[in-house]
């Protein structure tokens, strides 16, 4: 019974905090403020602010997977979050203006570049870093404590390191270096294309992609490949000694996670 009323109230306490920042992204008078005001809220909870908080709370779902669930200290684990970035980077713009590919994308066929929809994004994204992820966990998670984590933290450094001097690979730009890949395509929902200012839409997209996470790292949790994970987080040899392989355990975990 307590367990119910407190399930009631973080959902009620939830819709509440959503209903405020549909408010606050929609409806709220911006035009009308004085200054003082208007400078303070921009300052300090601009609506771009409320949008990456919820990015970070996708990141920070997928390192629950991986630390939380499996017991993985992963000390470099925004170096995927980097890869899936520039993933967005490479197929959402004209970056590679050398190559005209479009697949179901929202601007102009005759745009050059690579311009695939942004949902399509969202799993090659989610796929090359699970691949990453596996080509790491690989040779790595062998290793245990300390050791995994110096191994993560030097990976979540040599990547970036990588980005920031992309722009000249032996003659080849991957990443424009420090100045990064800043114009993407819209974000296509029906007929409406939501641009970089569209926050509010932005804030709906993103409460539904964290929500959608959410439900899926529940799921996860309780059903076979989680249990599997929490065993190994308490115990890898009581794990092993009931039949759990342990590296493909490990390696799912990098991989989802």
């Amino acid at each position: 019974m307590a367990r119910s009323s407190q399930r009631k109230w973080v959902t009620g306490y939830l819709i509440a905090v959503a209903a405020i920042f549909i408010i606050y992204q929609f409806l709220f008078p911006w035009e009308g403020l004085p200054i003082g005001i208007y400078d303070f809220l921009q300052l300090w909870l601009p609506p771009t602010a409320v949008n990456e908080s919820l990015v970070y709370v996708i990141c920070a779902l997928g390192l629950n997977i991986v630390v939380g669930y499996a017991g993985l200290l992963d000390l470099g684990y925004v170096a995927f979050w980097a890869i899936g970035g520039y993933c967005a980077g490479w197929f959402m713009s004209e970056f590679f203006y050398q190559i005209n590919l479009h697949f179901f994308g929202s601007v102009a066929r005759t745009a050059p570049g690579i311009h695939v929809n942004f949902w399509g994004v969202l799993l090659i994204g989610g796929l090359v870093c699970a691949f990453f992820g596996i080509l790491i966990g690989g040779p790595t998670l062998r290793l245990k404590s300390d050791y995994l984590a110096i191994v993560t933290l030097g990976f979540g450094e040599i990547i970036p390191q990588v980005f920031f001097n992309g722009d000249d690979i032996a003659g080849f730009n991957l990443s424009n270096g420090t100045k990064g890949i800043t114009i993407l395509d819209p974000i296509p929902v029906g007929a409406k294309n939501i641009g970089p200012f569209d926050f509010g839409y932005k804030f709906i997209i993103f409460v539904l992609l964290a929500a959608l996470m959410v439900f899926i790292s529940l799921r996860l949790r309780k059903g076979k490949l989680g249990r599997a994970w929490l065993a190994i987080r308490e115990d890898e040899l009581a794990a092993s000694m009931m039949g759990v392989p342990l590296m493909q355990t490990k390696l799912s975990a990098y991989a989802v996670g």
